[in-house]
């Protein structure tokens, strides 16, 4: 649970500061900074042999790769302007399709040597294939307009804690059913470890078919 609770804090703190190391280095920078950042965390949890060095690496992943959270939708959103909806809805099923890979990797590997860091391992060599093939990519430039920030002594509208409400409550949701139900299904249910990780990618695999239902609804209605 430690492990979780440092990668938890880690995405704090981006949250909190992680726009001043975008706003000094580029979104561009940041966001290849964040891919291999996550990639040398992950590194570490799996030749790490110490609870302070595995638990370390789970704050490092959370508080570094965690700056790609923050980017890519609001890249995605100066892209693509009036249609940012469709383009995030679109975005997140193709990034859970690989949490969706990511439980199955983990049980297919179990029994063979290494077991799960061989699932973990070989996903943090992702950045390094993605910086081979995007090597000569540019950063599109925004279509959307430059609009001058509210100033910050103005009160948030009610609609924005709406949002942000049904926000916390579906992500600690999600979080929670991620981080537990593998646990729950081996010590409450008595299932297999091997079947209880692939079972998560169950509640991954329901998300795509939500968020897919969600560009499609987005479409229709504001």
């Amino acid at each position: 649970s430690l492990h979780f609770t440092a990668f938890a804090v880690g995405i704090l703190l981006v949250g909190f500061g992680g726009h001043m190391i975008i706003q000094r280095i580029g979104r561009w920078r940041a966001l290849w900074l964040a891919a291999f950042g996550i990639s040398l965390s992950a590194l570490i949890l799996v030749t790490g042999r110490t609870a302070a060095l595995t638990i370390g690496a789970s704050f490092c992943m959370g508080l570094v790769g965690s700056l790609i959270l923050v980017i890519v939708p609001s890249a995605l959103s100066d892209q693509h302007g009036g249609s940012r909806a469709v383009a995030l809805s679109e975005a997140n099923v193709i990034s859970s399709l690989v949490s969706t890979a990511a439980p199955l990797m983990v049980g297919w590997t179990a029994a063979l040597p290494g077991g799960w860091r061989l699932a973990l391992g070989l996903g943090a060599l992702a950045p390094l294939l993605m910086r081979l093939g995007f090597n000569k990519a540019t950063p599109p430039q925004s279509t959307t307009p430059h609009v001058d920030s509210p100033s910050a002594r103005e009160s948030l509208p009610i609609l924005f804690w709406v949002y942000w409400t049904a926000i916390f409550l579906a992500v600690s949701v999600e979080f929670c059913m991620i981080s537990w139900s593998a646990d729950y299904l081996e010590n409450s249910l008595h299932m297999p470890r091997v079947n209880a990780a692939q079972a998560v990618s169950l509640f991954l695999g329901a998300m795509i078919l939500g968020r897919m239902a969600a560009s499609r609804l987005v479409q229709r209605f504001s």
